[in-house]
């Protein structure tokens, strides 16, 4: 098994590409290191991203909102960008949450929400 760490997003894309084949992105790790022990992933490339800043985060352009693929719910939920243009983002995450990871309180989102609104 090879590990890759890419500098920049412009070297990722680089060494994704000069991969042929299965390859796999590494940034929590949680899923990979449990295929890893029961022997599912066992050849096949990972290339490291959680470094990268340019996939974390959530920033807004003139025109977009940009939400970087290593945020976190956490981050999405608790991010002034999202509650004022994203206020249905906030509120799915609210319930996916509260879903699979009770007792989640769901009123810490979705009430908070409703009292904006009515303002």
């Amino acid at each position: 098994m090879k590990f890759y760490k890419p500098k920049n997003l412009t070297e990722l894309f680089k060494i994704s590409e000069q991969i042929e084949g299965k390859k796999y992105f590494l940034a929590g790790g949680t899923d990979i290191n449990v295929q890893i022990k029961k022997k599912m992933i066992t050849d096949e490339p990972i290339i490291y991203i959680n470094h990268l800043e340019e996939l974390q985060g959530i920033r807004e352009t003139d025109k977009n909102i940009i939400i970087g693929s290593l945020c976190s719910y956490q981050e999405m939920l608790n991010a002034p960008i999202v509650a004022e243009y994203l206020p249905f983002l906030r509120a799915s995450l609210a319930n996916l949450l509260h879903r699979f990871y009770k007792p989640w309180p769901l009123s810490v989102v979705i009430l908070p929400m409703a009292r904006q609104r009515q303002m």
